[in-house]
């Protein structure tokens, strides 16, 4: 390549040289200046532009995701529907890092909290010059610069429908300790926006042009020369009520840079520390019973991990209420969310136990409670048996067909997880088993609208469930009862 751009510079001295007797070259040594003017400038626009991008690194941390395709946000959605989503950003470059996760305990680095949707807004930002496509759309500078230095001008038009938060307001490289595929992580997405947008150019020297045409008297009515760059979502349906499914695409993040100082304590300080931005009246009870609701409100969305983190936190603050039993259900649930099942059956086997006053409560009905919360709390990852981790897996399902809207993800990913269970069923097939993890998805992905997954999902379950049957009759017998299911399209 290096030979190559040699030639190439060669051939355009040699080309000079011929012209000399016509004046455009002087001598060989300006054709030689010429050239390294030009290396030299090359190189001062490459250190400014990337001087400009660490500058973004550094001051922009709500980027917008403009020039992402759909396969990006799709794979964000399905990232962040399971797990705090890690990226490695430099400022003009933002890097998805979707191994840096734990696929057997989703969630263990943190959740999103649904999304809070409010009324919106449209928007707009301008871009002009390169100074204003570095600061408002860093991101874009490799895709859109060329645009600007040709005189063309941005204009970016968006409307946020709604804000997912993360459960937890700060994370530290300790706590992705052991993840190789966190190794790149610089910062996590603390926020994301939905909503839509659109991207458009404007030929700004044609605009200019037309209007001096029209102050001159000379010419017909001027115009931008307009075309769209890039799009997400549906503008026009982000005031449309019946319609806002279509204006709910990641648009922007909001990124926090890792904490370098090993694990991080979520919405709080190290243990034993004051909670920073605390009012100063507050006593170390009052602040410890703040973050055991935060706990609480932290397994309610299923960040297990983070909901430890907050109890730790309070108990080192406040020894008497850490030996109150009332907490020690939400304890148990923390420890099995967050794939420590057998730690969490034995603080609720506890529970019982303890709150059991008249011991009315046999062995017997204790074992079949704490077995039932396991099912219910439990990654299907921690299961013992096909059978475990088969209900294990349903109950996660059915929980999460049952949000609002549902978490299709979740449901796909529960069938990945167990893919090895997909087995013809037989006569000593385990109950429940593989099929019924697909039936359980399949509801998950009608509810979702995802009517053409749900449907392949439906097949194989009937596939499996009555491997015996005429392919025509049990075709038929699917598509019949598929049909049932009414699903719709979202």
């Amino acid at each position: 390549m290096r030979k190559k751009n040699g030639m190439k510079r060669n051939s355009r001295c040699r080309c000079l040289g011929a012209l000399l007797f016509l004046g455009l070259c002087f001598s060989g040594s300006a054709c030689a200046t010429g050239r390294v003017h030009g290396q030299t400038d090359l190189l001062a626009a490459t250190a400014v532009g990337e001087a400009r991008c660490t500058d973004a690194a550094k001051q922009q941390l709500k980027p917008f995701l403009v020039e992402w395709d759909a396969t990006d946000r799709a794979q964000f959605e399905a990232l962040a529907a399971r797990n705090l989503v890690f990226v490695r950003y430099e400022g003009c470059s933002l890097t998805v890092l979707d191994g840096c996760a734990d696929d057997a305990v989703p969630g263990r680095y943190g959740l999103y909290r649904p999304p809070i949707f409010t009324s919106g807004a449209s928007e707009h930002v301008e871009v002009r010059n390169e100074d204003e496509l570095y600061a408002n759309l860093p991101l874009g500078a490799a895709s859109f610069g060329g645009n600007v230095r040709r005189g063309e001008a941005l204009d970016l038009t968006y409307y946020v429908s709604g804000v997912a938060s993360a459960t937890r307001s700060s994370v530290g490289e300790g706590d992705l300790a052991g993840n190789p595929a966190c190794v790149e992580a610089t910062h996590f997405v603390y926020q994301y926006h939905l909503g839509a947008f659109s991207l458009d150019v404007q030929s700004e020297a044609k605009a200019k042009l037309g209007a001096s045409f029209k102050e001159a008297g000379a010419g017909a009515k001027s115009s931008h020369e307009q075309g769209s760059l890039k799009t997400g979502g549906k503008l026009d349906d982000c005031t449309d009520t019946h319609q806002q499914i279509s204006c709910r695409t990641p648009i922007r993040v909001v990124l926090r840079p890792l904490n370098q100082a090993g694990p991080s304590y979520p919405d709080a300080a190290a243990p034993g520390a004051p909670v920073a931005m605390a009012p100063p009246e507050e006593t170390p009870a009052e602040l410890a019973n703040a973050l055991r609701n935060s706990a609480r409100d932290k397994e309610r969305l299923g960040d297990g991990a983070g909901c430890l983190k907050d109890f730790t936190q309070a108990d080192a603050m406040d020894a008497e209420g850490a030996a109150n039993h009332g907490w020690l259900f939400v304890k148990a649930y923390c420890h099995m969310i967050s794939g420590d099942c057998e730690k969490g059956k034995a603080l609720f086997r506890e529970f019982l136990i303890v709150t059991d006053h008249n011991k009315e409560l046999s062995d017997e009905n204790i074992a079949r409670q704490v077995e039932s919360t396991a099912d219910a709390k439990c990654p299907s990852s921690t299961g013992t048996t096909p059978e475990e981790r088969a209900t294990r897996a349903i109950v996660t399902i059915a929980h999460a067909a049952a949000r609002r809207p549902s978490s299709a993800e979740t449901c796909i990913a529960e069938v990945k997880a167990n893919e090895d269970l997909m087995v013809p069923r037989t006569d000593q097939s385990p109950e429940p088993g593989g099929p019924d993890i697909l039936a359980r998805a399949a509801d998950c992905l009608v509810r979702a609208g995802r009517c053409d997954e749900a449907r392949e999902l439906w097949n194989r379950y009937y596939l499996l469930n009555w491997p015996d049957l005429p392919v025509a009759e049990r075709e038929e017998y699917a598509a019949t009862t598929f049909n049932g299911l009414k699903c719709r399209p979202k």
